[in-house]
C-alpha cells in the first residue's frame, strides 16, 4: 500500500477512532453531552480561557503529541483540533501515554 504500512479501510478506523477519542476527551472537560466538530469557543459556554488550557494539556498528555503552543493556539473549531491532533501523533498502538 502507497504511503501507509495499514491497508487504507484500518487506516480510516483507526482515524475515526483518535477522532472519537478527541471528541470524548474534549466532551468530558467541558461537561457537555455532544460536541461536534463545528463546535468552539464560541458555541460552548463552558469552554473559557481556563478549559482551553485543559484542553491542550488533554490533548499532550493523553495522545503524546508534540505541537507547538502556536499550532495549539491557532485553531478556530474542535475539528481543527482533531486535525492538529491526527498530523502531530503516530498511529502506532504504544504511541498513546495513557496506561490501561
Amino acid at each position: 500500500f502507497p504511503s501507509h504500512d495499514k491497508p487504507p479501510s484500518l487506516v480510516i478506523w483507526m482515524s475515526y477512532m483518535l477522532e472519537q477519542r478527541v471528541l470524548t476527551l474534549i466532551s468530558e472537560i467541558l461537561a457537555v453531552d455532544t460536541i461536534e466538530l463545528t463546535d468552539s469557543p464560541e458555541t460552548i459556554p463552558s469552554w473559557d480561557s481556563f478549559a482551553q488550557i485543559v484542553i491542550f494539556e488533554g490533548l499532550v498528555t493523553t495522545f503524546g503529541i508534540s505541537a507547538d503552543s502556536g499550532e495549539l493556539m491557532n485553531f478556530y473549531t474542535v475539528g481543527d483540533l482533531v486535525q492538529i491532533v491526527t498530523k502531530n501523533k503516530p498511529f502506532s498502538s504504544n504511541a498513546d501515554r495513557s496506561t490501561d
